[in-house]
């Protein structure tokens, strides 16, 4: 224990009341997106000596600054924030996901080398705030109603009040992209909330992300900092506008692209897995990052997103496109693409296999990621030419196919740091089930496994597509399966045509159980079996 105090009083029955006190800790662990320390707090209401009631609270201390000129400083130290966007729904289940799910979600996004994560928009799960909390993430935290009713207080009341104490909770926002963010009304509503937040919570930044022209804002005067969605040809001009205050890119991106489609796109939003200007106001993410780390005022930002959802999505898709991982956590170029520019440890990153059989002679698009600072190609043991890099810059060549050994080696100062090798691979013969994360069997949490195939030298068959069939014994249920964005056949079905290589399958272990089997059979090919003990 390292602080401990009481206090008492009196309150009336069924009336409100609060109790003030105060505990000293001396020179405590800092929390920090490395170092996430996290302190218990224990406080138990006692009524005539006699425990009436218990709450745990898990809290970190750390400091928080914005310099206009300078940036954005945790615990004193500059850092830039590498963030997503996320919404809360999982492809398999929907909205409503288990505890150990949301938890797997943020270690995936912290994974790709990101520092921070966009609760869009709304509140987010407690689990998933929790996560944020323990494995060090900043979060930046908006509210659903971008209104001064009595609902939408409550709703902005609620947000503060069960996340204040939270060490990751960096930012308070009371709005998305609303059309009134450039009319007085939008002033008057975000002064209003404003004035909400501060009375609840004055220690951390005010915000509101807007869409619109933020030239013509009548909001951003009554922000701590300058959220901007896209709209980064006017970063200079809104500097212009408001020189004391620092900005920070809320959403930016937006990269459609498909995990597993290498070809050019083909008119029915199968966009190429590949970074590129998508529209007017969207960039790409090399482009982007490269234009938010020249401005040191600019603090970093939440890229559009981490993982795909389940809305704006365009017949045939089921979901959005621009997720750094699709619908079902699989990891797409944009993943590698990311911890490339997130990430120091040497990693290089071949994005499309090369099983092309059939199309020998005809030009791949083969895009390179790393964070060296050359990177060299190789086909059959033979150089394509080293690519010097600019920094936040990627490899690219458009290679004729040949079967056999694609191999990239990254480069720092004239040394090898990393490589990454592509084979063309034989017809698939098996099956395999790798886990992904883990669950205890409290009837509530889901296991997940990733199907794929191997060919006879057992190397993963990336472009495999077989039928594959599911099932578990008595201890468990699958919950669900998932591998195209485009399969309309309901994800709670335990059968799956495989896309690309990979198939996600959810199970729940049922409550007590002591152990789980999951089945994996396809016409075929040899089967796969998993087993996990409680």
């Amino acid at each position: 224990c390292v602080s401990e105090t009481s206090t008492t009083g009196a309150i009336t029955f069924r009336e409100k009341g609060t109790l003030h006190d105060v505990a000293t800790v001396t020179d405590p662990h800092l929390w920090d997106t490395e170092t996430p320390y996290l302190y218990t707090v224990e406080t138990t209401l006692l009524e005539n000596g006699k425990e009436v009631d218990r709450v745990t609270t898990h809290i970190g201390f750390r400091t928080i600054a914005l310099d206009p000129e300078k940036g954005f400083f945790l615990n004193g130290k500059h850092t830039v924030i590498k963030g997503v966007n996320c919404h809360q729904d999982f492809g398999l289940m929907g909205l409503v996901l288990p505890d150990n799910i949301a938890r797997h979600k943020v270690s995936l996004i912290k994974s790709m080398g990101a520092n921070g994560y966009r609760c869009c928009h709304y509140p987010h799960p407690r689990a998933t705030m929790d996560a944020l909390d323990e494995q060090g993430m900043l979060a930046y935290c908006e509210t659903r109603w971008y209104e001064s009713t009595p609902e939408g207080i409550e709703a902005l009341e609620m947000l503060i009040k069960r996340d204040r104490n939270r060490p990751s909770v960096i930012f308070w926002s009371t709005g998305n992209e609303e059309e009134c963010h450039i009319t007085d009304m939008g002033n008057r509503i975000h002064r209003t909330l404003r004035a909400v937040i501060q009375k609840l919570d004055n220690t951390r930044f005010i915000t509101t992300a807007q869409y619109l022209d933020p030239t013509k804002s009548t909001v951003f005067d009554h922000c701590d900092i300058i959220s901007l969605n896209y709209a980064l040809t006017t970063y200079d001009k809104v500097r212009a506008l408001y020189p004391d205050k620092t900005l920070i890119a809320s959403e930016n991106c937006a990269v459609p692209t498909i995990r597993g489609w290498h070809l050019p796109s083909n008119g029915q939003n199968r966009f190429t897995d590949v970074d590129r200007d998508p529209g007017e106001k969207s960039f790409a993410r090399e482009s982007t990052w490269r234009h938010l780390m020249q401005y040191p005022w600019v603090i970093g930002g939440y890229q559009w997103d981490a993982i795909e959802h389940r809305g704006e999505a365009a017949w045939p898709m089921l979901c959005s496109k621009a997720g750094a991982m699709d619908l079902f956590f699989q990891k797409k170029g944009a993943y590698y693409q990311n911890k490339s520019h997130w990430t120091d440890q040497p990693m290089v990153h071949i994005v499309p296999h090369w099983n092309w059989t059939g199309l020998e002679g005809e030009k791949i698009l083969v895009p390179v990621y790393t964070n060296g600072d050359a990177v060299e190609l190789f086909v059959n043991g033979e150089s394509l030419g080293r690519q010097q890099l600019q920094r936040y810059g990627h490899g690219e060549w458009e290679v004729p196919f040949a079967a056999g050994e694609l191999k990239a080696v990254a480069y720092r100062n004239g040394k090898t740091v990393a490589e990454h090798i592509r084979v063309t691979t034989k017809a698939p013969v098996k099956l395999v089930l790798r886990q992904e994360n883990t669950a205890t069997n409290n009837g509530a949490d889901v296991l997940l496994f990733t199907c794929e195939c191997l060919d006879e030298d057992g190397r993963v068959v990336e472009d495999a597509t077989p039928f594959v069939r599911f099932s578990t014994d008595t201890h468990a249920q699958i919950v669900g399966t998932g591998s195209d964005t485009c399969d309309h056949e309901p994800v709670t079905l335990p059968d799956r045509q495989m896309y690309a290589g990979k198939i996600l399958v959810g199970v729940r272990p049922h409550r007590g159980a002591e152990q789980l089997v999951l089945y994996a059979q396809s016409t075929g090919l040899q089967s796969a079996c998993a087993r996990v003990t409680f």
